[in-house]
């Protein structure tokens, strides 16, 4: 018993390290971040500081899944090296009517695009961002 467990911990570790060591090797190149929302229902992921394009993705979709508890996330920004903001209009019901996304290089300046983009109308605003290091 003493083994499976030792042995377990020993995997985690590993499994650890490998994820940590990817992040810094990373950190020397280019980072990646990424947001998914649900369209049909409340609900977003967000991603920052991955190695590639598809892992950070990967990470926003599984987190808007989570969180919408349904299936109709998807992938709406990504950024590599900077900062991507995605505003969104919603109806009582839940249901995204207009998306619209930005990326910069700073949290601030995709922000404010983000939300010119989106304009005014009726409806419930969310923004979402995400920034790497």
């Amino acid at each position: 018993m003493k083994v499976k467990v030792v042995l377990s911990m020993l995997i985690a570790l590993l499994a650890l390290s490998a994820l940590v060591g990817g992040a810094a090797q990373a950190k020397g190149g280019n980072l990646f971040g990424a947001i998914a929302v649900a369209i049909k229902e409340p609900g977003f992921g967000f991603s920052f500081n991955f190695p590639t394009r598809e892992a950070a993705e990967e990470r926003a979709m599984t987190e808007c899944e989570i969180r919408a508890e349904g299936n109709s996330c998807r992938n709406i920004a990504w950024v590599r090296n900077g900062c991507a903001a995605v505003a969104l209009r919603r109806r009582s019901d839940g249901k995204a009517t207009r998306i619209v996304w930005a990326v910069a290089k700073t949290k601030q300046k995709a922000v404010d695009r983000a939300k010119e983009e989106l304009g005014s109308g009726r409806g419930k605003k969310s923004l979402i961002f995400t920034c790497t290091d």
